[in-house]
């Protein structure tokens, strides 16, 4: 995860339904509360009548002050536009807890970072739906297989049975229903005939670390936001 972070840098997520004057709208209003833009994403889903999706990376002197101003005045500009919204510095310090049970190799990827949100890290035990509630969208897990195939357990000596040419992983947040929430990352490795049961769980390993570590990083650089059971990943 990047640790070369600027203190006087925020992000600003927004979904709202789709109409004319969005994007000015929000510029104008970072302009009068002095903020530079220095990225900006967007997407919608349907240009006349769909979900407008909105990233935007700023800058601000006197930060402090000046983002404090900003979030104040924020909530009165999104009522306008019924628009949903996330504001963060980045001098803030996310903090992250991992559960992780038998396996080590995804915890070990994530050690380097530590950051309000869990990492199901291989945590192979089913988190109760009272416990899910309290971290909506903030509780990523790892499978190991390229949903939605293989569900459940033993996918490695059921991909081997049925022959399979790729060995992938998927990263999504947790819902109560078993491993059907929004996915955030996922790849995959060509695999062939010559590849063992155990050749394909080495091969899995790898794919796991690299989705997990990157499906975290785009939740703690604000770059996911989930709309229904799917993530726009700016």
């Amino acid at each position: 995860m990047n640790t070369n972070i600027n203190a006087n840098r925020a992000t600003l997520l927004i979904s709202c339904p789709e109409r004319p004057g969005i994007i000015s709208t929000v510029s104008n209003f970072l302009l009068e509360h002095k903020a530079n833009i220095v990225h900006f994403d967007q997407h919608t889903t349907d240009p006349l009548a769909g979900i407008f999706f909105m990233r935007i990376e700023f800058d601000m002197n006197h930060f402090d002050e000046s983002f404090s101003k900003l979030k104040e005045d924020l909530p009165e500009m999104a009522r306008e536009y019924s628009m949903e919204w996330k504001l963060s510095g980045k001098g803030e310090r996310k903090r992250m807890a991992i559960f992780v049970s038998k396996m080590d190799h995804c915890l070990l990827e994530l050690l380097d970072g530590k950051v309000d949100f869990i990492v199901l890290a291989r945590y192979m035990q089913i988190l109760s739906p009272s416990f899910i509630s309290k971290y909506p969208n903030r509780i990523i897990n790892i499978h190991h297989s390229f949903l939605p195939a293989f569900v459940g357990a033993n996918p490695y000596a059921r991909a081997f049975n049925r022959g399979v040419k790729l060995i992938g992983a998927t990263a999504h947040y947790v819902t109560n229903d078993l491993d059907e929430g929004p996915i955030i990352e996922q790849d995959v490795q060509r695999v062939n005939h010559r590849h063992t049961a155990q050749d394909l769980k080495i091969a899995g390993r790898h794919v796991e670390r690299q989705v997990l570590a990157q499906a975290v990083a785009w939740h703690v650089e604000d770059k996911v936001i989930v709309h229904g059971n799917k993530t726009i990943v700016f």
